[in-house]
Protein backbone atom coordinates (compact mmCIF):
# COMPACT_ATOMS: atom_id res chain seq x y z
CA UNK A 1 0.00 0.00 0.00
CA UNK A 2 1.82 3.35 -1.34
CA UNK A 3 0.68 6.67 -0.07
CA UNK A 4 1.62 10.08 0.32
CA UNK A 5 0.62 11.67 3.97
CA UNK A 6 2.67 14.62 3.84
CA UNK A 7 -0.66 17.04 4.42
CA UNK A 8 -2.16 14.69 6.81
CA UNK A 9 -4.66 15.38 8.72
CA UNK A 10 -5.78 17.20 5.37
CA UNK A 11 -7.28 16.58 2.22
CA UNK A 12 -7.84 12.44 1.02
CA UNK A 13 -5.08 9.67 0.79
CA UNK A 14 -5.01 7.71 -2.39
CA UNK A 15 -4.31 3.76 -1.21
CA UNK A 16 -3.11 1.61 -4.06
CA UNK A 17 -2.96 -1.85 -3.90
CA UNK A 18 -1.82 -5.06 -6.48
CA UNK A 19 -2.36 -8.21 -6.36
CA UNK A 20 -1.33 -10.56 -8.93
CA UNK A 21 -0.86 -14.81 -9.75
CA UNK A 22 2.40 -14.79 -10.98
CA UNK A 23 2.67 -18.04 -10.11
CA UNK A 24 0.22 -19.28 -12.11
CA UNK A 25 -1.22 -18.12 -15.23
CA UNK A 26 -4.87 -16.95 -16.24
CA UNK A 27 -5.35 -20.62 -17.70
CA UNK A 28 -4.73 -21.70 -14.48
CA UNK A 29 -5.82 -18.90 -11.74
CA UNK A 30 -8.29 -15.91 -12.67
CA UNK A 31 -8.67 -13.43 -9.78
CA UNK A 32 -11.61 -12.02 -9.89
CA UNK A 33 -12.46 -9.49 -7.33
CA UNK A 34 -15.77 -9.55 -5.03
CA UNK A 35 -15.29 -7.43 -2.08
CA UNK A 36 -12.72 -5.83 -0.64
CA UNK A 37 -13.12 -3.31 2.53
CA UNK A 38 -10.60 -1.28 4.71
CA UNK A 39 -10.98 -2.33 8.44
CA UNK A 40 -13.80 -3.35 9.95
CA UNK A 41 -17.31 -2.25 7.87
CA UNK A 42 -19.60 -3.09 10.85
CA UNK A 43 -22.15 -4.08 7.92
CA UNK A 44 -21.73 -0.57 6.77
CA UNK A 45 -19.90 -0.83 2.83
CA UNK A 46 -19.96 3.18 2.64
CA UNK A 47 -17.66 4.08 5.83
CA UNK A 48 -14.64 1.63 6.68
CA UNK A 49 -13.09 2.30 10.00
CA UNK A 50 -8.97 1.97 9.43
CA UNK A 51 -7.04 0.84 12.69
CA UNK A 52 -5.25 3.96 13.22
CA UNK A 53 -7.64 7.03 13.36
CA UNK A 54 -11.11 7.46 12.04
CA UNK A 55 -10.88 7.33 8.20
CA UNK A 56 -13.97 7.22 5.85
CA UNK A 57 -13.87 6.00 2.12
CA UNK A 58 -14.44 8.93 -0.20
CA UNK A 59 -14.31 6.79 -3.82
CA UNK A 60 -13.00 3.62 -4.56
CA UNK A 61 -13.00 1.05 -7.81
CA UNK A 62 -10.55 -1.84 -8.88
CA UNK A 63 -9.91 -3.19 -12.03
CA UNK A 64 -8.83 -6.59 -13.23
CA UNK A 65 -6.22 -7.43 -16.15
CA UNK A 66 -3.56 -10.34 -17.59
CA UNK A 67 -0.30 -9.08 -17.61
CA UNK A 68 2.17 -10.74 -19.57
CA UNK A 69 5.24 -12.01 -17.71
CA UNK A 70 8.42 -13.49 -18.45
CA UNK A 71 7.43 -16.87 -16.80
CA UNK A 72 5.82 -19.72 -18.34
CA UNK A 73 7.07 -18.50 -21.88
CA UNK A 74 5.29 -15.25 -22.00
CA UNK A 75 2.04 -16.38 -20.93
CA UNK A 76 -0.65 -13.59 -19.01
CA UNK A 77 -1.06 -14.18 -15.72
CA UNK A 78 -4.09 -12.99 -13.61
CA UNK A 79 -3.81 -8.90 -12.12
CA UNK A 80 -6.12 -7.14 -9.84
CA UNK A 81 -5.56 -3.32 -8.68
CA UNK A 82 -7.44 -1.69 -6.35
CA UNK A 83 -7.83 2.10 -5.64
CA UNK A 84 -9.25 4.01 -2.59
CA UNK A 85 -9.11 7.23 -1.61
CA UNK A 86 -9.52 7.80 1.88
CA UNK A 87 -10.51 11.11 4.17
CA UNK A 88 -9.28 11.07 8.27
CA UNK A 89 -11.90 13.14 10.45
CA UNK A 90 -10.51 16.20 11.01
CA UNK A 91 -12.59 16.92 14.46
CA UNK A 92 -10.99 13.93 15.83
CA UNK A 93 -7.37 15.59 14.96
CA UNK A 94 -8.87 18.93 16.27
CA UNK A 95 -9.94 17.41 19.34
CA UNK A 96 -6.73 15.11 20.30
CA UNK A 97 -3.75 17.29 18.66
CA UNK A 98 -4.82 21.01 17.04
CA UNK A 99 -6.72 22.08 20.59
CA UNK A 100 -4.16 20.76 23.03
CA UNK A 101 -0.88 21.75 21.12
CA UNK A 102 -1.48 25.39 19.76
CA UNK A 103 -3.21 25.65 23.74
CA UNK A 104 0.55 25.02 25.03
CA UNK A 105 2.20 27.53 22.69
CA UNK A 106 -0.27 30.42 22.77
CA UNK A 107 0.06 29.86 26.78
CA UNK A 108 3.86 30.25 26.02
CA UNK A 109 3.43 33.03 24.65
CA UNK A 110 1.14 34.42 27.00
CA UNK A 111 4.18 33.86 30.19
CA UNK A 112 6.49 35.70 28.04
CA UNK A 113 3.87 38.66 27.46
CA UNK A 114 2.44 38.62 30.51
CA UNK A 115 4.57 36.98 32.96
CA UNK A 116 6.35 39.33 35.40
CA UNK A 117 9.63 41.06 34.92
CA UNK A 118 12.36 40.95 37.35
CA UNK A 119 12.71 44.60 38.86
CA UNK A 120 14.50 43.76 41.80
CA UNK A 121 16.25 40.84 44.01
CA UNK A 122 12.78 40.38 45.50
CA UNK A 123 11.19 39.83 42.32
CA UNK A 124 13.53 37.63 40.94
CA UNK A 125 12.18 34.43 42.38
CA UNK A 126 8.80 35.18 41.01
CA UNK A 127 10.64 36.07 37.20
CA UNK A 128 12.17 32.77 37.81
CA UNK A 129 9.16 30.53 38.71
CA UNK A 130 6.34 32.14 36.09
CA UNK A 131 9.33 32.48 33.16
CA UNK A 132 11.32 29.30 33.44
CA UNK A 133 9.61 26.88 35.67
CA UNK A 134 6.65 27.38 33.48
CA UNK A 135 7.97 27.39 30.04
CA UNK A 136 10.11 23.91 31.35
CA UNK A 137 6.59 23.18 31.90
CA UNK A 138 5.12 23.54 28.43
CA UNK A 139 8.15 21.97 27.28
CA UNK A 140 7.70 18.67 28.95
CA UNK A 141 4.02 18.50 28.27
CA UNK A 142 4.51 18.70 24.58
CA UNK A 143 6.49 15.54 25.25
CA UNK A 144 4.31 13.89 26.79
CA UNK A 145 1.74 14.70 24.41
CA UNK A 146 4.04 13.74 21.57
CA UNK A 147 4.44 10.32 23.76
CA UNK A 148 1.11 9.76 24.40
CA UNK A 149 -0.78 9.93 20.72
CA UNK A 150 2.23 7.69 19.38
CA UNK A 151 -0.74 5.29 18.08
CA UNK A 152 -2.93 7.89 16.69
CA UNK A 153 0.07 9.63 14.22
CA UNK A 154 1.03 7.65 10.96
CA UNK A 155 4.50 6.69 11.48
CA UNK A 156 6.53 8.24 8.14
CA UNK A 157 10.36 8.26 6.90
CA UNK A 158 9.41 11.78 6.11
CA UNK A 159 8.24 14.77 8.39
CA UNK A 160 4.46 15.33 7.49
CA UNK A 161 2.31 18.42 9.17
CA UNK A 162 1.71 17.12 12.52
CA UNK A 163 5.29 16.21 12.90
CA UNK A 164 5.92 20.03 11.62
CA UNK A 165 3.84 21.76 14.04
CA UNK A 166 5.26 19.15 16.72
CA UNK A 167 8.69 20.86 16.32
CA UNK A 168 7.41 24.03 15.78
CA UNK A 169 6.06 24.19 19.42
CA UNK A 170 9.12 22.31 20.86
CA UNK A 171 11.03 24.87 19.15
CA UNK A 172 8.93 27.95 20.28
CA UNK A 173 8.76 26.88 23.96
CA UNK A 174 12.72 26.05 24.03
CA UNK A 175 13.05 29.50 22.30
CA UNK A 176 11.14 31.18 25.33
CA UNK A 177 12.63 28.91 27.98
CA UNK A 178 16.67 29.85 26.45
CA UNK A 179 16.18 33.42 25.80
CA UNK A 180 14.29 33.96 29.57
CA UNK A 181 17.16 32.26 31.44
CA UNK A 182 19.33 34.49 29.25
CA UNK A 183 17.26 37.66 30.53
CA UNK A 184 17.60 36.38 34.42
CA UNK A 185 21.65 35.82 33.74
CA UNK A 186 21.65 39.74 32.59
CA UNK A 187 19.26 40.84 35.43
CA UNK A 188 21.85 38.92 37.72
CA UNK A 189 24.74 40.57 36.31
CA UNK A 190 24.09 44.37 36.32
CA UNK A 191 22.68 44.61 32.67
CA UNK A 192 19.13 45.79 33.63
CA UNK A 193 18.83 48.05 30.48
CA UNK A 194 20.16 44.91 28.14
CA UNK A 195 17.02 42.81 29.84
CA UNK A 196 14.71 44.73 29.82
CA UNK A 197 15.30 45.25 25.95
CA UNK A 198 15.27 41.44 25.24
CA UNK A 199 12.59 40.71 27.73
CA UNK A 200 10.25 43.93 25.38
CA UNK A 201 11.45 42.86 22.18
CA UNK A 202 9.91 39.04 23.43
CA UNK A 203 6.73 40.60 23.15
CA UNK A 204 6.68 40.49 19.58
CA UNK A 205 9.48 37.92 18.77
CA UNK A 206 7.59 35.48 20.78
CA UNK A 207 4.23 35.55 18.34
CA UNK A 208 6.67 36.18 15.30
CA UNK A 209 8.58 33.47 15.59
CA UNK A 210 4.89 31.06 15.98
CA UNK A 211 3.59 32.87 12.86
CA UNK A 212 6.68 32.28 10.31
CA UNK A 213 7.00 28.77 12.09
CA UNK A 214 3.49 27.51 10.95
CA UNK A 215 3.46 29.12 7.86
CA UNK A 216 6.80 27.14 6.83
CA UNK A 217 5.12 24.22 8.36
CA UNK A 218 2.12 24.33 5.52
CA UNK A 219 4.54 25.48 3.06
CA UNK A 220 6.89 21.93 3.38
CA UNK A 221 3.84 20.02 3.55
CA UNK A 222 1.33 21.21 0.51
CA UNK A 223 4.65 21.63 -1.36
Amino acid sequence: MNTDIRTYPFGTLDLNIEFSAFIHTSEEMVLKPILFEIGHGHGNHDKYEVIKGNWTIESHHSKSTSVSGLNFGGKPFSHNEFHFEIKHDFVDVMQKIFIPIFSLMIISIIINVFGPFARDNEEINDYADMRIGGQLTLLLTVFALKFSLGEDIPTTHYLNLIDLIFITSMLLITFNLLTSIIILYWFNTGKYEQAKKWDDFLNFGSPAFLILGLILCVLISFN
